[in-house]
């Protein structure tokens, strides 16, 4: 939330670009909270890394005109990473591809805890013959990111697909999570190949003027439906969720045991940090030097499910459900809404609930936003406590679905001094989301929704308010056919077929189920989906090919080969 202070700079910065303005016509000075920001996305790979940037731009909420995809046309792009203060050879202020030039910068590659591939282009003999035998990496430690120019400009987010370059805690984990998958086991000590401390990697890269930088502590399985996820969680028209909100969870949905996480520069007070930022800002970090402070997930105990076996197969013959979209609620029909930009908004309820009310028309996804609260010294309540909110706010409002299964996430902040020869900390709760998940029975079997609709999501104050609510579940209005499914082994050999060395890759597992499309779009029906994941054999692979997740669809063409119901 922004401090008094920042109000105070942002009036101050008004009055000044009023004065200007009035002084020099045609000219205007915004002040640089409301400057619209700019992104640049690269691949650091050939393939899914380029695909990645492209779709993470693609659906970013901003104007085509403030976003770039760099380095495309490049052998390898070390330099415009690294600051020329602490290489020769660096050049991150470059006008076209250096990264410390945009508000905020996506990087989709591969990666381990030391490094990332910057090679576009990879080792294509043809585009690249000068270094088609060489492996291009980044120097973190002739990084700096944020100090720009040095004369206030510069990059103030730094985001990043890529596996383990912000691993953080125990390499193994309890309970079958994925290596650097509980950062909440982290005790304090040195960085080391067995327990990783991502403040003591990354702390000297963060320039004061970088607000916030955030990556994945585990491995990462970047597809578009990510970047999609992350830019829906963070519209400002619906969702609204802080950057390092919207980064987290939506990174976290990619795969089970997925873990994100986002560290930034402050004092002693995390809530005056990035961390608590509203929305992206062009301004540098304002909150201090002193201490580093980390937020990442911890799923509830209660709920958590860990990663089943791969099944060997699904059924040979499944209905194909049609959708429309959502109606109201009965507890909302009375409201008056106003159409903007394309949503149905209402304000009728804000002074009796503190929650506005909003409505895609397209799938009926409703919005409900309200006030987020943080007081360090509040304690966090008991798992079961914040589930009988939820579950009991859904009841008062009509939200309530009998086909939906409960998962909770802690949002944790952990805070450790600068100067920290004693590896000292302090873990506080920022928050909780809880979400339903939406089944469908099939032949006596519970069969999951994937995607990102078919879902009820609330953001939990640590008080137990809700800040905010999201439901995305459109109505089922029967089968329209009977399909035959794609056996697992064809579906299998086609995602074989989109893996660029498939000889170099192991599968990781699979999954099937019905998928259902987030609130923006507009869906007809519910089909069937296989979704298989790989991993590199090995870990001299790591830089070589990078997991990936692949999504088949699972049943044969609706003309072709259905069965009329």
């Amino acid at each position: 939330m922004p401090t008094k202070k920042r109000t105070i700079a942002w009036a101050v910065a008004f009055m000044g670009g009023v004065i200007i303005t009035s002084c020099h016509p045609g000219h205007t000075l915004i002040p640089s909270e409301f400057s619209k920001p700019t992104l640049r996305a690269a691949p650091g790979a050939p393939g899914g890394s380029r695909e990645m940037a492209g779709e993470f731009l693609k659906y970013a909420p901003f104007p085509a005109s403030d976003k770039t995809l760099m380095h495309e046309g490049l052998c390898y792009a070390e330099p415009y990473y690294q600051d020329p203060r602490l290489d020769p050879a660096g050049n991150d202020t470059a006008p076209y591809n250096g990264v410390d030039t945009a508000t905020l910068f996506f990087s989709a590659s591969h990666g381990t805890p030391e490094t990332w591939l910057v090679m576009p282009n990879g080792r294509d003999p043809e585009k690249c013959p000068q270094s088609a035998s060489e492996t291009h990496v980044v120097e973190p430690g002739r990084m700096r990111l944020g100090n720009g120019r040095g004369d206030g400009d510069g990059l103030r987010y730094f985001w990043q697909c890529a596996s383990n370059v912000f691993a953080h805690g125990p390499r193994q984990c309890p309970g079958g999570a994925p290596d650097f998958g509980c950062p909440e086991s982290y005790e304090g000590s040195q960085d080391t190949v067995h327990i990783r401390n991502v403040s003591e990697r990354w702390g000297g890269m963060l320039a004061p003027g970088l607000r916030m930088a955030c990556g994945f502590s585990t491995a990462a399985f970047c597809h578009p439906d990510d970047a999609r996820r992350v830019w829906d969680l963070y519209d400002r028209s619906s969702n609204r969720l802080a950057p390092a909100d919207a980064f987290i969870e939506g990174f976290r949905r990619q795969r089970e045991g997925a873990l994100p996480l986002c560290i930034t520069l402050g004092s002693a007070s995390v809530e005056r940090t990035p961390l608590f930022d509203e929305r992206l800002f062009t301004s540098p970090n304002p909150s201090g030097t002193s201490h580093y402070h980390m937020q990442y997930p911890v799923p509830f105990r209660s709920t958590h499910q860990p990663g089943r076996p791969a099944e060997t197969g699904s059924p040979l013959w499944a209905p194909i459900f049609g959708l429309k979209p959502m109606p109201l609620p009965s507890t909302l029909k009375k409201l008056v809404f106003e159409r903007q930009d394309g949503m149905l908004v209402s304000s009728d309820l804000e002074n009796a609930t503190g929650l506005s009310v909003r409505v895609r028309p397209a799938s009926g996804a409703l919005y409900l936003n309200g006030e987020i609260k943080f007081d360090p010294d509040d304690r966090a309540l008991k798992e079961d406590q914040y589930l009988d909110r939820a579950a009991r706010f859904l009841r008062e409002w009509g939200l309530t679905e009998a086909a939906a299964k409960p998962e909770g996430v802690r949002m944790m902040l952990e805070t450790a001094p600068v100067s920290n020869r004693t590896f000292e900390m302090i873990r506080r709760q920022k928050s909780v989301f809880i979400t339903f998940r939406r089944q469908i029975e099939l032949d006596g079997k519970s069969v999951p929704v994937l995607g990102d609709g078919g879902q009820i999501r609330l953001q939990l104050n640590n008080d137990g308010s809700v800040a905010r609510a999201a439901k995305v579940w459109r109505e089922i209005t029967g089968a329209l056919k009977i399909a035959r499914i794609r056996p697992y082994e064809t579906t299998y050999g086609e995602a074989l077929r989109q893996l660029a060395n498939p000889s170099s890759y192991r599968l990781d597992g699979w999954t099937w189920g019905y998928k259902e499309y987030e609130g923006p779009a507009e869906q007809a029906d519910l089909r069937i989906v296989h979704i298989f994941t790989f991993t590199p054999k090995g870990q001299d692979g790591a830089l070589q090919v990078t997991p990936v997740k692949v999504e088949i669809d699972a049943q044969q063409d609706m003309t072709e080969a259905t069965i009329d119901k």
